[in-house]
């Protein structure tokens, strides 16, 4: 039992000591009653001003999100105007597709009428410029090579004609002139290999 009794007067005389020193430690954060107006004063102004920097915090997240909206709507405008745009470039291509078909098809039934006419015209032509070295199988060759080209090339003239590009007609022109003094070229070396 002594041991029990030692015990509590400890706890009791700590416990005594821990009050003693709260008292100390509390009396000394008391401040005089006017230096405590002056401290809620303060606080009070601080809790102020918090407020205002909230309030103004909100009103410029409210500005931003305003700004935000006006540019999502500016922007689905523009996309709702390139789209419309779009669908009418679209129209207009099909518009002028179907006119260049029609035209196409006029022009290669006419091609097609004097087929048999230029055919034969060409051929005269070439028998009386090259005579019988136009038989051989080089030139032949080469008269093919030379006719599969200038139709490419009069089709690229053409259809940049019907489609109002004058730059890629005109340069058409200029490698179908290329392509007639290679042709030329050509033909004369491939002559002068069958006189030897």
């Amino acid at each position: 039992m002594n041991g029990h009794r030692s015990i509590r007067g400890l706890a009791a005389a700590m416990l005594a000591a821990g009050l003693l020193s709260a008292s100390l430690v509390a009396s000394a954060d008391v401040a005089p009653p006017e230096k405590a107006q002056g401290g809620r004063a303060k606080a009070e102004e601080m809790k102020e001003k918090a407020q205002e920097k909230r309030e103004e915090a909100k009103e410029r997240r409210e500005e931003a999100k305003e700004k935000r909206e006006e540019a999502k709507e500016k922007a689905q405008e523009k996309r709702e105007e390139a789209l419309e745009k779009r669908d009418e470039r679209q129209e207009d291509r099909k518009d002028r597709r179907a006119e260049l078909k029609d035209e196409w098809k006029a022009k290669r039934d006419e091609w097609q009428g004097k087929r048999k006419e230029r055919r034969e015209e060409r051929r005269a032509e070439i028998e009386k410029k090259w005579g019988e070295a136009a038989k051989g199988a080089p030139m032949r060759a080469e008269l093919r090579i030379h006719a599969m080209r200038v139709a490419r090339i009069e089709r690229v003239a053409f259809v940049a004609e019907a489609n109002g590009n004058t730059k890629l007609a005109e340069q058409a022109k200029a490698l179908l002139e290329k392509e007639n003094a290679r042709h030329q070229k050509r033909m004369e070396a491939l002559s002068k290999e069958k006189a030897q």
